[in-house]
């Protein structure tokens, strides 16, 4: 019995000296207090707030990016598709009616309904309001141009000069939510709502050691050199116990 619950705390002492890295993290920009990155160490790109680009229109957005010394780039639908990915959002196709939808669970977001390049969900289940609130880690870009809140942003990718967007709002009543992953084509013209998604591959003299905030997807790296110092120093204890 003794030895039973010896081996069980160790165990216990164990896991808990293992360290836990979150996928995104969120990070100052320009040694400002501000939050302005998201930083996602599963593709090692950093993600500039999407308050940043707020009300720019294209031709604004690629001066910026020129005039920049910080190695921002226009990032494409799929690398958006990637990142959306972290917050439990995909992208599949019903083959019967060929339509877009934008969650392996919709139902949960509230009652579904198809829109042109666009999902909307009324009323919106809590759900769908807390997927809102924890992508708004990526600059909440709606609530200062409207009375929405939520994030919306284009991508590189477009057709006619006409941009995809991504984006996840919800009005102020929070009886209406809508959804869209890429499918929404608009003309970047610089309206309060519009932004844009950036990126850049983060720099190695970034310090990464300093974690602001969790996020949903985490997962536990090996064991540290202390973790394996407790685990010798309990090990001969235990045999002392033994003794």
């Amino acid at each position: 019995m003794h030895c039973r619950r010896f081996i069980k705390s160790l165990l216990i002492s164990c896991l808990i000296s293992l360290p836990v890295s979150a996928s995104l993290i969120e990070r100052d920009y320009l040694q400002l207090d501000d939050g302005g990155i998201t930083y996602d160490n599963e593709s090692g790109y950093e993600w500039l707030d999407l308050s940043f680009t707020r009300s720019m229109n294209l031709n604004q957005y690629q001066d910026y990016l020129s005039s920049s010394n910080d190695g921002w780039m226009f990032a494409s639908s799929r690398m958006v598709d990637n990142l959306f990915t972290q917050f439990n959002l995909t992208k599949k196709v019903n083959v019967h009616s060929g339509i877009y939808e934008v969650s392996e669970d919709n139902s949960s977001f509230g009652t579904y309904h198809s829109a042109s390049g666009y999902s909307y969900y009324k009323p919106p289940e809590k759900a769908f309001i807390d997927l809102v609130s924890a992508l708004t880690m990526l600059g909440e870009s709606m609530s200062e141009g409207s009375a929405l809140f939520g994030i919306k942003g284009f991508t590189s990718d477009n057709i006619n000069g006409a941009y995809e967007q991504y984006m996840a709002y919800h009005n102020g009543a929070e009886d209406l939510g809508i959804l869209a992953f890429g499918d929404y084509h608009r003309v970047p013209t610089g309206k309060d709502i519009q932004s844009f998604f950036t990126y850049r591959i983060a720099r190695p003299e970034v310090n990464f050691s300093s974690l602001n905030i969790s996020v949903p997807s985490t997962q536990v790296t090996e064991p540290t050199t202390l973790a394996i110092f407790t685990l010798m120093l309990s090990l001969f204890a235990f045999r002392r116990y033994q003794k």
